[in-house]
């Protein structure tokens, strides 16, 4: 390194994808904890930039090799690690320079500490401090909604993923290590929400004699005072004791984020999951009855491989037919080392882009008239970020809340009153 070495080094964390990579990403900071490092926003100069990149789309790709890019002409040291390092593998040459040091490890996390480590002490030198500023890595850890992974990996084999290539097979954390975690998160100076995440979080337990209402409860049970959130939860994890406790507990966040996908049962099949859509789509109605104020998303794929225009258009009845509110809408990316990979009757890219924006069209419609539904009612939220005096907020089912404030962050979980909405958001007149 040219130039004095650095008393701390700036580090600029990226996390591209899922909760799971953003979770991962959680454990591997608290690797920096001894070290004298500070954390710096997206737009500040940095020493070191890590990409915790995301593969599970050629976008998503895109966007982690671009972060990387960017990292190098700021002139800092970059690493890459994450799903997408995984999938590139050491002295990747895919359009990253030698530069980038990809570091894989999604089930090696402290591989990845040690590198990180080691590129810290390199930049400090041999004459680099040992100890911790106030405000570094242990803040960067300190959130009003802090994420517990509590699985990893997939069994399944689904014709386009390449996550259980990337991750390996399902495990779960043992149940005591679950609560152990949740209470160290939710003795966090203003934790309101504890969000539980995996690859595959509907098969936790699996392997142990478990099942996911058992974690839920196990988790309830411990009266800490903060709400929960399931991450995104595969259909065969809809059960009647998850029902149950969605109904009975308002701890249990009324959010279902469900990966359907599509909504032809030939398009399911070829897919390679459940093509069972009419089970489905009871199990969702069942669910939308029993629990007040539910907010269900979906995951759904457009333009595999043989979608036709009847395909799509039982994906769009069925979703038109439930309580949906948002939607994820992913474009069909072929994935090397996937089946769906090697298909070659691929649908015409004008053809997804237009059904793709029909679903999300009717996302925004939905979700504009959730906003509007909380006018004038009471609604739980937990603060997660300001900027300025405006305080963003989360709502239990997960809309977003605003509101003026500059009293700054208000601490747990409390209730607000919504006076207006714009588009998909809420706003409340209530300041401190």
């Amino acid at each position: 390194m040219d130039g004095p070495r650095p008393s701390v080094v700036r580090v600029r964390w990226v996390t591209t994808g899922c909760k799971v990579n953003q979770a991962d990403g959680e454990e591997v900071l608290a690797a920096l904890g001894d070290l004298p490092v500070r954390w710096v926003g997206p737009r500040d100069p940095a020493d070191l930039v890590v990409v915790n990149g995301c593969a599970v789309t050629a976008a998503a790709e895109r966007d982690g090799r671009a972060l990387a890019h960017r990292g190098l002409r700021e002139g800092a040291r970059v690493l890459l690690t994450g799903c997408l390092a995984q999938r590139l593998g050491p002295g990747a040459s895919e359009s990253l320079p030698d530069a980038v040091e990809v570091v894989p490890g999604t089930s090696r996390r402290e591989e990845v500490a040690r590198r990180l480590r080691e590129a810290v002490q390199a930049l400090l030198g041999p004459s680099g401090e040992s100890s911790a500023l106030p405000g570094s890595s242990t803040a960067r850890a300190g959130r009003s909604r802090p994420l517990i992974k509590v699985q990893d990996g997939c069994d399944h084999r689904c014709a386009y993923c390449i996550v259980p290539l990337l991750r390996g097979p399902s495990r779960s954390l043992p149940l005591a290590e679950v609560l152990r975690k949740v209470r160290e998160a939710a003795s966090r100076v203003g934790v309101g929400e504890v969000v539980l995440t995996g690859v595959d979080l509907a098969s936790w337990g699996r392997d142990q004699g478990q099942d996911l209402a058992d974690l839920l409860e196990g988790c309830l049970s411990l009266g800490l005072g903060v709400r929960f959130r399931l991450s995104s939860l595969e259909p065969h994890g809809l059960t009647p004791g998850l029902q149950r406790l969605l109904a009975g507990s308002r701890d249990l966040c009324p959010h279902l984020h469900v990966p359907v996908q599509s909504g032809s049962p030939r398009v399911l099949q070829a897919m390679g999951r459940s093509a069972d859509v009419a089970g489905l789509r009871g199990r969702l109605e069942d669910l939308a009855g029993a629990v007040p104020d539910l907010h269900l998303g979906m995951d759904l794929l457009v333009g595999f491989p043989g979608e036709t225009a009847e395909d799509f258009q039982h994906t769009l009845d069925l979703v038109e037919g439930l309580p949906v509110t948002r939607l994820h809408v992913f474009p069909f990316s072929p994935r090397p080392g996937t089946r769906a990979a090697l298909r070659t009757d691929r649908v015409d890219p004008e053809e997804v882009s237009t059904r793709s924006a029909m679903l999300r069209d009717l996302s925004r419609r939905r979700l504009d008239a959730r906003a509007r539904s909380w006018v004038g009612r009471e609604v739980e939220v937990v603060d997660i970020r300001s900027r300025g005096d405006i305080v963003e907020s989360l709502a239990a089912d997960y809309t977003r809340v605003y509101r003026r404030d500059s009293a700054g962050l208000r601490p747990g979980r409390f209730p607000i009153r919504v006076t207006r909405a714009e588009g998909e958001d809420a706003w409340s007149e209530e300041g401190p």
